[in-house]
């Protein structure tokens, strides 16, 4: 479960006097034999002392209570109190895949090849670089052209660059010998940097544990994993650990709500076991075994809603939004329940802000629930409202 930050009560001594409050009082300060007229001078050189004092007190003051304290703090004063903890918040992440490259074999693509997803109207192009050189295969018997399937990465950082498959089709620079280009799979693993709650999370997480000895319990497999750029939830396979001795699965997703990439896994990995250096930098007690996998494709679901009526100003798509989000919270408490249950998504869409009213809703066609794997973990793959599919293809 997310951990909520309280709601910030002022102190009891603060009254938040206004200006004209404040003048008021200042002038029934004033000795008796002195003007206090409207318009005076006693009135017009108390006023801006007061309107100091107003921003003072109203402002400047309950801001500076707020950053004293993670629970309320935000932007580079919950940096300041991460850094405190040894903690960083998480930039945003460059989404990742593959792209298939066909053309006339032992043509090269260097590393740094610009690949792109056309741009359409006033949404300009989306660029990805490639990873490593990359060489044209041989042809295969009768064919005249062979392929080469190259890893990519975003040039920037950010959901925006989280493609559907065949979108990348075009090179910034074209390159003799390449006759075609497409993604065959979706281009995932761009995120938003981390959130204010959410670096407040792990500072919760990180205060609770203080004084501890980490151990490499699951607690501190989780905290470690979700120091990486782009991880949202990770499970511990407790079955897993039990059939393999000295053996940790880590199930991740990508703060999207959807399974992690190969890029994402692989830097979780890396940052655990540290591969490279491990008698400084590895994290994970001697002896352990690390396995770090997305989770497996058996519980997506597609959730179908017929006769959505909107009580408010709000979209049909502000309406998707905010269940994609609820659901995402909710999948947390699905997966250690083992199901997916079909009562508790009906009610779920229902408390949503703007649903008045809607006649049915499905999960994977049905009204039963859905059962949980121990691999698996539940992923929205599409919500249909009303006939229209969200998210709407790109």
């Amino acid at each position: 479960m997310a951990i909520e930050r309280p709601v910030f009560m002022p102190p009891p001594w603060y009254t938040g006097e206004t200006a004209e409050q404040i003048q008021t009082r200042m002038m029934q300060a004033l000795p008796p034999d002195i003007d206090n007229v409207e318009g005076g001078f006693p009135y017009d050189f108390t006023m801006p002392t007061a309107l100091e004092e107003d921003e003072l007190i109203n402002f400047v003051l309950i801001e500076t209570l707020k950053i004293m304290f993670p629970a309320w703090s935000y932007g580079q004063y919950m940096d300041y109190h991460a850094a405190g903890l040894g903690l960083t918040r998480r930039a945003a992440n460059h989404a990742a895949g593959t792209i298939t490259v066909t053309g006339v074999p032992g043509t090269q693509i260097p590393a740094g090849t610009i690949f792109c997803v056309p741009a359409a109207g006033d949404t300009p192009a989306i660029e990805y670089s490639t990873d490593t050189l990359a060489v044209v295969g041989a042809a295969d018997p009768g064919e005249k052209y062979g392929t080469a399937d190259i890893p990519v990465t975003a040039a920037e950082g950010g959901p925006a660059c989280n493609v559907a498959a065949d979108t990348v089709v075009i090179m910034a620079s074209p390159i003799s010998g390449v006759t075609s280009i497409t993604n065959a799979a979706p281009i995932t693993g761009g995120t938003v940097e981390e959130t204010d709650d959410e670096l407040y999370e792990r500072i919760v997480l990180a205060e609770q544990s203080a004084g501890e000895s980490y151990v490499g319990c699951d607690a501190d497999y989780i905290r470690w994993a979700k120091e990486i750029s782009g991880v949202g939830t990770v499970l511990v396979d407790a079955n897993y650990e039990q059939e393999h001795p000295n053996k940790v699965k880590l199930i991740v997703l990508d703060s999207n709500g959807q399974p992690a990439n190969a890029t994402i896994l692989t830097n979780v990995y890396n940052h655990i076991m540290a591969p490279g250096n491990r008698a400084v930098e590895r994290l994970a007690p001697v002896g352990a075994i690390l396995v770090v996998v997305a989770p497996g494709d058996n519980c997506k679901l597609n959730i179908v809603i017929m006769g959505l009526t909107i009580s408010d100003v709000s979209t049909e798509s502000d309406i998707y939004t905010r269940f994609a989000a609820a659901l995402s919270t909710y999948y947390v408490n699905a997966k250690e329940e083992g199901s997916v249950k079909w009562n508790r998504v009906h009610a779920l869409f229902t408390s949503i802000t703007g649903v008045g009213d809607f006649t049915a809703l499905t999960i994977n066609g049905d009204t039963a629930n859905v059962p949980i794997d121990d691999d698996d973990y539940p992923v929205t793959n599409k919500v249909t409202i009303n006939g229209t599919d969200y998210p709407e293809e790109n």
